[in-house]
């Protein structure tokens, strides 16, 4: 047999994989779906609590758990908007 010949029988690579694309399942494509469209959301909170974070407790010398305690939020607030 000459070489032309097994290159005739074999499809090169190319036309393998462009023959048949594979399908995702519906689980993993609605999962894809839902972690596209939040993905801008989360990674907003994750830069509101870095920043909170960071301004808080690292500038501020605060203790870290008092951002996520309400008094400070509402203790700020009349400070910044005290007559």
């Amino acid at each position: 047999m000459s070489t032309e010949a097994n290159n005739e029988e074999k499809p090169s690579r190319t036309e393998q994989s462009s023959s048949k694309p594979k399908k995702r399942s519906s689980g993993v494509s609605t999962a894809l779906r839902i972690l596209k469209i939040l993905r801008i959301p989360l990674i907003c909170l994750a830069a509101l609590f870095i920043g909170l974070w960071l301004g808080y407790a690292w500038f501020g010398g605060q203790p870290a758990s008092d951002i996520f305690k309400i008094s400070t939020w509402k203790h700020l607030f009349n400070l910044v908007f005290a007559d």
